[in-house]
C-alpha cells in the first residue's frame, strides 16, 4: 500500500531516471561520486571518458558542448537538465501529496460503528461478515413501556402508545440501516482513496522504468515513453522528440559512430 512516506523516494527516483536519461543523450555516463561523465570516440577511434562534471546537488556545471568538444554548440546540464526535470517532476508529483487517505476515514467509520451500535434493537449486520449485538437499553423501552403502560387505560395513554412505544423500533431501526448506508459509503470512499494512493506509486513506479528503458539518441521508443509519462513531457515542455536539454530536431546532429557510448577506454587512452 503506497502512502505519503512513499512517494517522496518515488518522486526522485523519476528525476534521476529523467536526468540520466537526458543526459544519455548527450552520450554522458554516471560517473564515480555522483557527476557524469562523456564516453565518446576520440581522434584515432578509441574509446574517451573524459573528465566527469558535477551532478545533481554538486554545484554549477556551467555551459558544455552538446556532444564533442569543438562542435559549437553548449547546453548547461545545471539549468536545462538537473533543474528542469526537478521541477517538472515535482510540479507533476507533489500535488497528490495532499489528497487523503485511507486511514483518514478509520475513526470516522469507528464513530458511525459505535452510532449504530447504540441504534441496533436486534443483532443487526455491519459490513461484510461482522454483526453488532442488540442494545438492549433500547429493548427496555419498547417491552418496559409496553408492560408498565398495560397497566393505565384513557386517552392519553392509548395516543402515547400508538405514536410514540408503537413506532419506536421501526424508527429506530430505520436510523440504524441509514447509519449502516453512512458506514457503508464512507467504506468506499476509503477505498478509492486507497487504490489511488496505489494507483499513484504504480505510476511513479512505471513513469521511472520508462525512463530508464530510454537509451542513446535513436535506440529510444519515444511513443511508449510518451505514453508512459507523459504528463511529465508535458509539464517539462517537452514533446514526443524533446528533452529539456534540447529537442533532436534542433541540435547538431552526431556522426552516427558518436550515437553511442564508445567501448570503456583503458587507462593509456584516456585524455
Amino acid at each position: 500500500m503506497t502512502g505519503p512516506a512513499d512517494l517522496p523516494g518515488k518522486i526522485q527516483n523519476i528525476i534521476d531516471e529523467a536526468i540520466r536519461a537526458d543526459m544519455r543523450q548527450m552520450l554522458f555516463y554516471p560517473a564515480p561520486g555522483g557527476g557524469f561523465s562523456r564516453h565518446r570516440v576520440g581522434s584515432m577511434g578509441e574509446g574517451v571518458v573524459d573528465d566527469p562534471i558535477p551532478g545533481p546537488g554538486q554545484g554549477p556545471t556551467g555551459d558544455i558542448p552538446r556532444f564533442i568538444p569543438g562542435d559549437g554548440t553548449t547546453f548547461n546540464p545545471t539549468h536545462d537538465v538537473y533543474e528542469k526535470w526537478d521541477g517538472a517532476i515535482r510540479g507533476v508529483f507533489e500535488p497528490w501529496l495532499s489528497i487523503p487517505q485511507g486511514s483518514d476515514f478509520d475513526d470516522k467509520l469507528g464513530d458511525v460503528t459505535e452510532v449504530m451500535r447504540r441504534l441496533a434493537t436486534t443483532a443487526q449486520p455491519d459490513d461484510g461478515e461482522n454483526v453488532i449485538g442488540a442494545n438492549l437499553e433500547l429493548n427496555k423501552v419498547t417491552e418496559t413501556a409496553k408492560d408498565t403502560l398495560a397497566q393505565f387505560s384513557g386517552k392519553v395513554v392509548r395516543t402515547f402508545k400508538e405514536n410514540y412505544i408503537d413506532n419506536f423500533e421501526d424508527i429506530v431501526t430505520g436510523q440504524y440501516h441509514l447509519a449502516r448506508m453512512l458506514k457503508m459509503t464512507m467504506a468506499a470512499e476509503r477505498e478509492v482513496w486507497i487504490r489511488a494512493w496505489d494507483d499513484l506509486g504504480k505510476l511513479a513506479d512505471d513513469c521511472a522504468q520508462a525512463m530508464s528503458e530510454t537509451y542513446d539518441f535513436g535506440d529510444v521508443d519515444w511513443e511508449t515513453v510518451v505514453k508512459v509519462v507523459g504528463s511529465c513531457l508535458a509539464v517539462a515542455g517537452s514533446s514526443t522528440r524533446c528533452w529539456p536539454s534540447g529537442c533532436p530536431s534542433t541540435r547538431r546532429t552526431a556522426p552516427s559512430a558518436r550515437s553511442r557510448p564508445a567501448p570503456a577506454p583503458t587507462a593509456s587512452s584516456r585524455s
